[in-house]
């Protein structure tokens, strides 16, 4: 049997990155993802064994298309620039997935099988390895103050992924014009900026 064309693989997928964004993954509709992209439900099954394997490629795709950004901001520059932008491109990835990753939280506690398997594919994320690179190789130059791998992660992923995560609660949760501070505090690019600033300011060797 040939192929159906216009694509239709291409925009479910799409169509179930924007729910899994919002909904996590144990919550995911096929349905809703066939209705959303326009697609008749029996053209899921054609292109997909089950809901496992189209989670699997939804996760994979939107994490490849973050990952080729990323690894374009480390590429050149000092080490010091590299875990700049690095960070900001995280902070930005996780300021437009924070719903999926408060979900994901959530669904590990349930022990939801989908988020486990998704968790134990991406643990530990390559993107974290760069990180943790290129701090070791900023106290390697003498650059980054010479503590502790996990203490300095930790400083700068808590001010990275925290504040998106608390936003994503607030937004849930809160009235419009708390939604609306969120926005300006937390979410917008100046607030992500300053926010990296900090974190790479408290890893510097004074006077470096």
């Amino acid at each position: 049997m040939p192929r159906p064309s216009h694509n239709l693989d291409e925009k479910l997928v799409k169509a179930g990155c924007e729910l899994i964004r919002e909904e996590g993954l144990s919550k995911l509709s096929l349905r809703a993802v066939a209705k959303k992209a326009g697609v008749n439900l029996g053209m899921f099954h054609y292109h997909f064994k089950n809901k496992a394997d189209f989670t699997r490629r939804c996760t994979g795709e939107a994490y490849a298309e973050f990952y080729k950004g990323f690894e374009s901001e480390t590429a050149a520059g000092t080490t010091q620039q590299r875990l700049h932008r690095g960070l900001l491109a995280l902070a930005r990835y996780s300021r437009e997935n924070r719903h999926f990753m408060l979900s994901m939280m959530r669904d590990l506690a349930d022990k939801s099988p989908e988020a486990l398997a998704f968790a134990k594919s991406k643990f530990p994320p390559p993107h974290g390895k760069v990180i943790a690179g290129l701090v070791k190789q900023g106290q390697k130059e003498g650059v980054f103050v010479k503590v502790p791998l996990p203490t300095a992660m930790a400083v700068l992923m808590s001010a990275i992924a925290f504040p998106n995560l608390l936003a994503g609660i607030v937004e849930k949760s809160a009235g419009l014009l708390s939604k609306v501070a969120v926005k300006h505090y937390f979410l917008s690019d100046q607030a992500l900026k300053g926010r990296v600033e900090l974190a790479l300011r408290s890893l510097l060797v004074r006077n470096a």
